[in-house]
C-alpha cells in the first residue's frame, strides 16, 4: 500500500488550485487478455465493458495501491514531499483513451486563450484544440512516446482536496 500520491510540479499546482479532481495511474500487472475476459487480481470482466467499478470488498479494492474509497491520503510532489491532503472520492478502472473530454479537463490539464489547450511534450510550443488532446501529451510525456496508443488499462482516482484549517 502506497502512503502517498505523488504528482508532477504541473499537476501539483493544478490540485492545489482545485483545477485536478482525477488521475490515472496505470494498473501494474496489466489485465491480461484470455478469450472475451480480462482477467487481474483474481477479478474479470468481459471485453466489451468501457468501465469497470471497483466496488467495496471486492479483490480490486484490495489491490488498489492507494487504500479504499473515502480514504484520506497524502499528496505530495514528485521528490515525495508531502504538500497537503485528498480524499478518494471514487476510483473505477478503464483503458486510457476511454477518457472524455470532460476526464481530461478533470485530470487539470491546462487552458489556454482562445479555446486552446497546452501541449505537455517537451520543446514543443504548439497548442492543442481539445482538452482530450492536451491530456494525449501529458500522458506520452510522464509514460513515454506513443504510451497513449498502446492502450493500457489505468486506475482512474476521482478525489477532492481537504482543506486544512
Amino acid at each position: 500500500m502506497k502512503d502517498r500520491i505523488k504528482f508532477s510540479d504541473e499537476m501539483l499546482s493544478a490540485v492545489i488550485d482545485g483545477r485536478k479532481t482525477q488521475t490515472r495511474r496505470l494498473i501494474e500487472p496489466q489485465p491480461v487478455l484470455n478469450g472475451d475476459f480480462y482477467e487481474v487480481f483474481g477479478a474479470g470482466w468481459s471485453k466489451g465493458i468501457k468501465r469497470v467499478t471497483v466496488a467495496p470488498g471486492h479483490s480490486l479494492e484490495r489491490s488498489f495501491p492507494y487504500g479504499l474509497v473515502d480514504k484520506k491520503i497524502p499528496f505530495a510532489d514528485k521528490d515525495g514531499n508531502i504538500k497537503g491532503q485528498i480524499e478518494i472520492v471514487d476510483v473505477w478502472l478503464q483503458q486510457v483513451q476511454e477518457m472524455s473530454q470532460e476526464d481530461a479537463i478533470a485530470e487539470g490539464v491546462a487552458p489556454l486563450r482562445s479555446g486552446y489547450w497546452k501541449h505537455y511534450q517537451p520543446d514543443w510550443t504548439q497548442h492543442q484544440l481539445s482538452a482530450r488532446g492536451a491530456f494525449v501529451t501529458l500522458w506520452n510525456s510522464i509514460n513515454g512516446v506513443d504510451a497513449w496508443y498502446k492502450n493500457p488499462w489505468v486506475w482512474v482516482i476521482e478525489f477532492k482536496q481537504i482543506q486544512e484549517g
